[in-house]
């Protein structure tokens, strides 16, 4: 076996998806014997040293994009263009003083563009290999390709979070023209993988409801508030997790609504096992971690969110989850309509720990 090696792993700061995508990526390092240093920020720093809270950490700034509380999210982020490449370029130059200084020996980035290194190999996570945008907006794809594909190239190699069989969860998502890099796929990532899945509860399946909020700002507090509206109009007990990892507001619940700031992967894992539905944000993270359990479950995708708005609908078509937008939204459909769906089961047969061991083996 080679030395331990040093490993930076750092998540996009955008919600905290991506750093739940990470746990099963550290635990795979740690489990071929090497070493992880956690780079992240707020949320996903707050969530992932919880996870691992003896590891070390590097908190790595990143630039926090404003969102809109309309449909125009593509607008929204088109006139932040500016400000999130010179963040890439402040990112790199962290990333490069951090790799002399911290003695690390490969970096392995979930999105985030800007940590990668010319010193040493880099690996990008990411299932988006093309953008996503409105039909308004599609004279404008090829050069928003082309902008994504130069930022991914600079990567040694680039990880899709996806099976090599079709059907598979990204669909077009990660239609690889244009990445010149090597692409591997390792198969879904779920922080809950490594959990033992065998005693699972089923007090209250038939009736208990979990709603999983996550997301952007202002469209976070938009959907709660849609939630707590819906659950006047009925008896069944919902159970509401915030999606706020670093809050420490203080919060009330009743016996049929129950709120939480946050859960860690243990306790999310009993509020999903022993929920009859789920309803939630199609994030690509949410959707690998449902298809792991087999848990049933309802989406409303970010208003103007492309990509969700896409995994949405390819679920639905799939025959996997149901959807809705978020101005149709209501209880009864999603409780109506969600027993006809049913996520598929898929085995990853070890292709992240195989490719994580090669990996690092070829590093310096």
């Amino acid at each position: 076996m080679t030395r331990p090696k040093r490993i930076l792993i750092c998540p996009l700061n955008w919600g905290i998806g991506h750093a739940t995508r990470c746990i099963p990526v550290i635990q795979a390092i740690v489990d071929a014997g090497h070493h992880v240093v956690i780079a992240a920020d707020k949320g996903p720093l707050a969530l992932l040293t919880d996870a691992f809270p003896a590891m070390d950490y590097i908190v790595f700034p990143g630039y926090t994009p404003t969102y809109s509380s309309s449909s125009l999210q593509v607008l929204a982020m088109s006139n932040q263009l500016p400000e999130m490449f010179k963040s890439v370029a402040e990112e790199n130059s962290f990333i490069e003083k951090t790799v002399s200084k911290a003695n690390i020996d490969a970096i392995v980035s979930d999105n985030r563009y800007g940590a990668c290194s010319q010193k040493i190999p880099s690996a990008i996570i990411t299932h988006q290999l093309n953008v996503q945008v409105p039909p308004w907006l599609f004279a404008a794809k090829p050069l928003l390709d082309f902008v994504l594909h130069r930022f991914i190239n600079k990567f040694t190699e680039c990880w899709v979070p996806d099976i090599g069989s079709t059907p598979n969860m990204s669909g077009s998502l990660s239609n690889q023209r244009g990445v010149k890099i090597p692409i591997h796929r390792i198969g879904l990532l779920s922080r809950f993988n490594s959990l033992d899945q065998g005693q699972k509860s089923k007090d209250n399946q038939e009736n208990n409801i979990l709603v999983l909020l996550s997301g952007p700002e202002p469209q976070r507090t938009l959907f709660e508030k849609i939630i707590f509206r819906e659950s006047r109009y009925t008896d069944q007990p919902i159970s509401v997790l915030r999606g706020l990892p670093a809050s420490d507001d203080a919060i009330s619940s009743t016996p049929m609504l129950k709120l939480y700031n946050h859960a860690n992967t243990e306790k999310l894992y009993d509020l999903i096992s022993t929920a009859g539905l789920v309803i939630s944000r199609p994030g690509y993270s949410s959707i690998m971690d449902f298809i792991s359990l087999g848990k049933p479950a309802f989406f409303v995708p970010t208003p103007g969110q492309t990509e969700q708005e896409y995994l949405a609908k390819r679920m639905k078509k799939l025959g996997w989850f149901n959807y809705c937008n978020q101005d149709k939204f209501s209880l009864d459909e999603a409780l109506g309509s969600s027993h006809q769906y049913a996520p598929p089961q898929i085995s990853n047969d070890g292709l992240l720990s195989a490719h994580i061991r090669q990996w690092i083996d070829k590093t310096r």
